[in-house]
């Protein structure tokens, strides 16, 4: 997913013209030095002045990679978060994208959470993680790990089912939502960033055991 698309901005305009300003974002400044600078994933770019940050659980196989991941934007020229996305991939050995992820369904304790819809991209498909993303995250952060698991469906209606050892989920899943709800990325987005997530979010839903938030 590239930093800036036209798409998107141009949404973004298009929700500032019709829907008020309804999130209080964090005045304060996020300290992304302190709290990313030294953490795996962890990038820095010096010509657009932003930081990502991204944590990922990969699966080999003898003739494919398949990532499923999650990445936090800053804003250019700022400190705080701007963005967070859900995303997922299948590669060849060259790193080439080798299948198209038309959904993902996670297994996490006793809940389903699942994206029947994704934005395909050039090497991946990816949602963008609004205020019902957020409930996601929390429980990822919250899933002990023992059962988690992750069924990658393909736009040619073959699927991939992930049963993730604890310690690997642990470390890159469950750690990037730690980090992200322990430190409230979501409250340092702009109330305009928030507006456009939850739009994106509403053409690719989240449902948790087969129905919005909201409405279970």
């Amino acid at each position: 997913m590239k930093k800036r698309m036209i798409a998107l901005l141009l949404c973004f305009v298009t929700i500032l013209a019709i829907a008020p300003m309804s999130f209080a974002a964090n005045q304060d400044e996020f300290d992304y030095k302190k709290v990313l600078s030294k953490r795996s994933g962890y990038s820095y770019d010096k010509f657009d002045k932003y930081w990502t940050w991204y944590k990922a659980y990969s699966r080999e196989y003898s003739d494919a990679t398949v990532v499923v991941g999650l990445q936090a934007y800053g804003e250019s020229g700022g400190s705080n978060p701007e963005y967070m996305t859900l995303y997922a991939k299948v590669m060849n050995k060259k790193g080439n994208k080798m299948m198209t992820v038309s959904a993902l369904d996670f297994v996490l304790d006793d809940d389903v959470y699942s994206y029947k819809a994704m934005q395909e991209g050039d090497n991946s498909s990816s949602v963008m993680l609004g205020e019902n993303g957020q409930l996601f995250l929390q429980a990822l952060a919250d899933c002990e790990g023992t059962d988690a698991a992750v069924k990658i469906t393909m736009n040619d209606g073959r699927s991939i089912s992930l049963g993730m050892s604890k310690e690997k989920f642990t470390k890159t899943l469950k750690e990037f939502a730690r980090v992200a709800t322990k430190y409230d990325f979501w409250g340092y987005t702009s109330a305009e960033w928030q507006l456009t997530a939850d739009y994106y979010e509403s053409l690719y839903p989240l449902t948790i055991n087969g129905k919005e938030p909201g409405n279970t």
